[in-house]
């Protein structure tokens, strides 16, 4: 696969190069003195002409509406904003935001990671592209890394808070929407190579044009991206690794490899992150066509605990491919009514050498493989009327259909997939007849039977209605939507929003909001409870001895016999939906032309919270010679999976204030721009000792991840086609896991501070060409990102990037 990828990024550095070299005299580079990516529409000064594009274009934004008038926040990051810092993934950009937290590289399931409104936005995010979900059935969160894109967007719209009125299942902490442009120059080309340290390429572009004459006219876009890290630079802190490998037990020695310098920390060799993109979007009297293949490929071993998965082999990987096409067509008669009609179909299926080295893990040690895919198929019909001057309503309904065989990391061997059909029923998988896997490896696992990849089919239907109220003058503005939800896993659901927006003066703009987010269970959760009977390993030992004395004697069983023994076992769950309520008051004041303060408040609740849970007893232990073991007595399965608290409704609840400051000024030649936050938070969850027991629940003093306090500070200097720009960001005491032990709570805690400093700069070299050159985390501090909330064992501490340079060329043609 990567030979490939060698070709295609050779094919596209070619290109890039061509343009570079041939094109050397165009109209002038459209200059930017906007040196922020946050672009907040303001009632007194909105630029009509720019936001017209962002209304006609948005699907975020349900109503077409005025993001100021709406009560919802919404921020705007514009496209050149973007390729001008040479942000590559969806995550450079959101770290620049107040109110988000991120993780890089995160880790190899879900890509990198970031929070919103204190929920992992991975999961709870609804990620639109032209207003399309691209979240597939069969993954629990949404992988994000450079396939997503980023660079060829003209603008990504953010819109915070629980959204599920509008937007449905997953928009529980809010909706991100990446719009591709509109291209509306004869010709358009746009090309960029960046280089990373270490080993690090980037390579992006994007071809465009219109042809055609009168209303016939054909806009197109074709755009191509690729990012290689041969060896990402992650920074590990050495007490969070010291493992020695004496204390090991005899089977986790055999994947457990030791560093060649030092003895006490593991080898780590050559983590590998790959992404690719390659697409199209076609827009003719109405309709707009795209299609797109995203394909990501990490190491397997990123984010995960060293005694967990092994970062020895450079080879273990993990990653997808996604292809997505779409059909839209949108209808405006300009006066009272609109209309968008879409129609799309995403396959999603992982690499099939997708596999990680499991050293401890209950359930399988070894290398274990990975298969999961899933078929959605989805439609949306959107009206908008508009009544009069004041009162505009929107309304439609969106269908959704998904068959996939959920993603499961439990395989022996890879998986050979021939054919189309999701229904494997009745085909023996049993590693002992390996019809459809092929011979075994080194792994300890076994399949139990042929549900292993069993088929799910999920169905949704919904309908919704909005409505936005504006008195005269616009002081006043009223906001509601309603939803009703049907899906087939857990029946039906009604989902409301309100709000209001108040000007008591004209620099003062006052906002309150209610709305409910929830996220039905998907396949990945339902099918991802795995048991390990070892307490039946003991009674098979038992009895096939003679029958032991009382007391019993606990059985010593040769290595072989134990793994021969196991039965891993995959059972199907019934889960409910997760419910999200909250609110805001928020208030923005412009005390001046170029100073304007915020402040908000927001809390929500969740009920029926899905926890991923292990119901873990001691692994046999080593009472003779190597290569025997003997169980405890009262050894039983031991398992991971995730459960709804179903006894009491449990739930969790989040409460944060922040203050933004936002301050611009302009001079002849010279502008400034700076933003600084501070954001304060707390909360608790209730989590179960034992699933599915009431007197179990326990109340935590913290909430998970969520830091106590997140400090944001950004400033740009611009001058004649040059900008320098400084990023700050500080989060202090966070807690990153919570477990209860009988009636303890034990926490999982850091008492004290990250911080990360980039610096970025820009210069417009001639007309046609510009270059970019950034230091990020300066300081070369070490961090810790959030943990893997989907590994069979998680890590408390996950190691983020220490510091990178890049430099990179972009080159423009219009």
């Amino acid at each position: 696969m990567r030979f490939l990828c060698l070709n295609e990024r050779v094919a596209l550095c070619t290109l890039a190069f061509l343009f570079l070299t041939t094109y050397t005299s165009v109209a002038q580079m459209e200059q930017m003195d906007s040196t922020m990516q946050i672009k907040r529409f303001s009632y007194e000064d909105l630029n009509s002409e720019r936001f017209e594009k962002y209304k006609k274009s948005s699907s975020t934004n349900r109503l077409a509406e005025n993001p100021d008038d709406l009560t919802q926040e919404v921020i705007i990051i514009d496209g050149e904003e973007i390729r001008k810092f040479g942000h590559t993934t969806l995550v450079d950009v959101l770290k620049t935001i107040p109110g988000f937290r991120t993780s890089q590289p995160g880790n190899a399931i879900e890509g990198e990671t970031f929070l919103m409104r204190g929920l992992l936005g991975n999961d709870h995010t609804k990620i639109l592209i032209n207003g399309i979900p691209i979240k597939p059935e069969a993954v629990k969160s949404m992988p994000i890394s450079a396939q997503l894109p980023i660079r060829h967007a003209e603008y990504i719209e953010i819109v915070q808070g629980p959204s599920s009125a509008a937007y449905g299942s997953d928009a529980m902490a809010g909706v991100i929407n990446i719009v591709l442009p509109e291209v509306d120059r004869p010709v358009f080309a746009w090309a960029d190579v960046s280089g990373v340290t270490p080993a690090t390429t980037d390579i992006n572009l994007t071809l465009g044009g219109m042809a055609g004459k009168g209303k016939n006219i054909l806009n197109y876009q074709i755009f191509a991206s690729s990012q290689t890290a041969a060896n990402l630079n992650i920074r590990f802190r050495r007490d969070e690794i010291l493992i020695d490998r004496d204390t090991l037990n005899p089977w986790e020695q055999i994947y457990f490899l030791q560093d060649k310098d030092d003895s006490l920390v593991p080898e780590v060799n050559s983590l590998y992150k790959g992404s690719r993109l390659i697409g199209g979007n076609f827009q003719f009297r109405g309709f707009e066509l795209f299609a797109m293949n995203m394909y990501r490929e990490e190491h397997s071993a990123l984010g995960a605990d060293p005694l967990a998965i092994s970062y020895s082999d450079p080879t273990t990987t993990i990653g997808e491919s996604i292809n997505s096409i779409g059909l839209r067509h949108i209808f405006d008669n300009r006066k009272r009514y609109s209309q968008r009609v879409s129609v799309s179909a995403m396959y999603y299926q992982t690499l099939e050498n997708s596999s990680y080295i499991a050293i401890r893990d209950s359930l399988s040690s070894g290398q274990n493989f990975i298969f999961g895919r899933s078929l959605d198929l989805r439609a949306d019909y959107q009206g908008i009327v508009r009544l009069n001057d004041q009162f505009k309503m929107a309304f439609g309904t969106t269908g959704q259909y998904s068959v996939s065989n959920p993603w499961t990391s439990y395989l022996g061997r890879r998986f050979h997939l021939e054919g189309n059909s999701f229904d494997f029923t009745g085909m023996d998988l049993n590693p002992e007849t390996p019809a459809a896997l092929e011979t075994a490896s080194d792994t300890n696992s076994a399949i139990g039977d042929n549900n292993w990849i069993p088929k799910h089919t999920v169905a949704n239907l919904a309908g919704f209605s909005h409505f936005l109220y504006k008195a005269k003058g616009g002081k006043l503005s009223l906001e509601g939507a309603a939803r009703i939800d049907f899906n087939t896993e857990d029946g039906i659901h009604f989902t409301p929003q309100v709000g209001m927006v108040y000007r008591p003066v004209e620099k003062l703009k006052l906002v309150v909001n209610y709305g409910r987010g929830h996220r039905a269970p998907r396949s990945y959760h339902i099918y991802s409870r795995y048991t390990q009977p070892y307490a039946e390993i003991r009674q098979d030992a038992i009895a096939a001895g003679p029958p032991p004395p009382p007391p019993p004697a606990i059985p010593a069983i040769p290595n072989q016999q134990f793994f021969s023994a196991m039965e891993l076992r995959r059972e199907r769950d019934t889960l409910r939906t997760e419910f999200l309520q909250g609110g805001e008051v928020r208030a923005v004041w412009k005390a001046s032309p170029s100073l304007r303060v915020s402040a908000r408040y927001y809390l929500h609740f969740m009920e029926n919270r899905l926890t991923r849970f292990a119901a873990i007893t001691e692994p046999p232990i080593n009472q003779g010679p190597i290569g025997e073991f003997q169980f405890a007595p009262d050894s039983i399965p031991v398992g991971y999976g995730y459960y709804n608290n179903r006894t009491s409704g449990a739930y969790s609840f989040l409460q944060a204030g922040m203050v933004t400051i936002d301050y611009v000024k302009n001079w002849r030649e010279l502008s400034l721009r700076a933003m600084g936050s501070y954001e304060f938070a707390a909360g608790y969850e209730e989590i179960e000792g034992e699933e599915n027991q009431q007197e179990s629940v326990e109340r935590s003093a913290d909430y998970r991840y969520m830091p106590v306090h997140s400090i944001k500070a950004n400033v740009s200097l611009a001058y004649k086609g040059f900008t320098f720009s400084i990023h700050n960001n500080l989060i202090g005491y966070f807690t990153s896991d919570i477990v209860v032990n009988g009636k303890r709570v034990l926490y999982e805690e850091f008492e004290g501070w990250n911080h990360n400093l980039d610096i970025l700069v820009h210069k417009d070299l001639f007309r046609q060409l510009s270059l970019f050159v950034g230091a990020y985390n300066v300081l070369n501090s070490i961090q810790s990102g959030i943990e893997s909330s989907t590994l069979s064992n998680t890590w408390n501490y996950n190691p983020q990037y220490g510091r990178l340079f890049k430099f990179g060329l972009n080159f423009r043609l219009n």
